[in-house]
């Protein structure tokens, strides 16, 4: 017997029948069979604000509606991300991934909530979690996320250059990191410092180990004492630090799945995932551009399983596209290994049962 899985279709004849009304009934439903949070619970709403000039990101109208049932439940939601690793877009600090988030509609007097970053301005507040995964000894996880009571992960469904399809388990895993576990997921590798280095002395002041000299008027780190807490890149006007972003396919979807995994064993049962089958493009939303969908709208599907939740995304969404359009597309990004180990850890099962609404 598989998992529930909810599903919201796009079918309707008024707004009683809309798709934010069976939003709504999926998650009355869901909230009566494990009541996840209390009056006055601190309640995060995990979303992805999108770039700016991007239009395909998850619209703000599905995050006011979570945190409208949220309020009725008595809850105390809020909307809240992390800082990017990369410094090319809008949201690597959280002055700017507010702004970006406000632009992009995700504003208190539209969606009704505030913002919170939840790794801090320049994504280094940043909790180390013990885990016994056989690539990652302590994942480094947004520093706010064990006092939020509990969190709804709303994920948009899509493509994925490096995860292939993201969705719920990408969002509890990349999503819910700081930039050193960002860091430590997609690369083996420790930050190095190019020739665009001006020598300004910045990340030397920043470093928490004093990883980071001067020589000849360029700085240096030294592997040996870096943590890769990722301050140094944070500071780094001259966009001068880098690292490996490539790493074997098998060990980033292992690395994803065990911090997924230790995002699970801290939020225990107080995390409700709703996937959003719309705007389906073949790449993630931190280009700051759009591309033509891959496949027609669906509607939304809602589980307490993330891996299953992610399969029936991947199975509609192929059945609607003809082909495993994911593969397709990303044939080195093979979901299945992400799929598969976060089965063997124990986050979810593969198995499902589709409720539809």
């Amino acid at each position: 017997m598989g998992s529930t899985v909810y599903f919201a279709n796009l079918n309707a004849k008024s707004n009683k029948d809309s798709i934010l009304a069976k939003m709504g009934k999926i998650f009355e439903a869901l909230y009566n069979e494990k009541e996840i949070f209390k009056k006055n619970s601190l309640v995060g709403v995990k979303v992805h604000f999108g770039e700016i000039g991007l239009t395909t990101f998850q619209r703000p109208v599905f995050a006011r509606t979570i945190v409208e049932r949220v309020k009725d439940k008595g809850g105390n939601p809020f909307l809240f991300d992390t800082t990017t690793l990369y410094l090319s877009g809008n949201r690597t600090n959280a002055a700017n991934h507010i702004t970006t988030a406000i632009k992009n509609g995700f504003s208190y007097a539209t969606v009704g909530a505030p913002i919170v970053i939840a790794d801090g301005v320049t994504g280094l507040n940043c909790k180390e979690i013990e885990t016994n995964g056989k690539h990652i000894r302590k994942a480094k996880i947004a520093g706010d996320l064990p006092y939020m009571d509990a969190i709804i992960c709303l994920s948009h469904a899509k493509g994925h250059c490096a995860a292939g399809f993201g969705g719920a388990l990408k969002n509890i895993s990349m999503g819910m990191a700081s930039r050193a576990g960002k860091l430590e997921m997609h690369s083996a590798t420790k930050p190095f410092i190019t020739s665009k280095c001006v020598g300004c002395g910045t990340c030397i002041e920043i470093c928490p180990v004093k990883a980071i000299s001067l020589n000849q008027a360029k700085a240096r780190i030294n592997n040996d004492t870096c943590i890769g807490c990722m301050g140094c890149d944070s500071k780094c006007y001259a966009n001068a630090i880098k690292f490996n972003w490539d790493n074997p396919e098998n060990m980033l979807m292992e690395r994803m799945a065990e911090y997924a995994h230790v995002f699970s064993k801290i939020r225990g049962g107080s995390t409700l995932y709703f996937n959003l089958l719309f705007d389906i493009t073949p790449d993630c939303d931190c280009y700051g551009f759009g591309n033509a969908p891959i496949a027609p709208d669906i509607g939304v599907l809602a589980s307490f399983d993330p891996v299953a939740i992610d399969q029936a995304s991947i199975d509609l969404i192929n059945k609607g596209a003809g082909k495993d359009i994911f593969m397709e597309i990303w044939p080195s990004s093979n979901y299945e290994i992400l799929l598969e180990y976060a089965k063997e850890l124990g986050i979810g099962i593969r198995d499902y049962k589709i409720i539809e609404q």
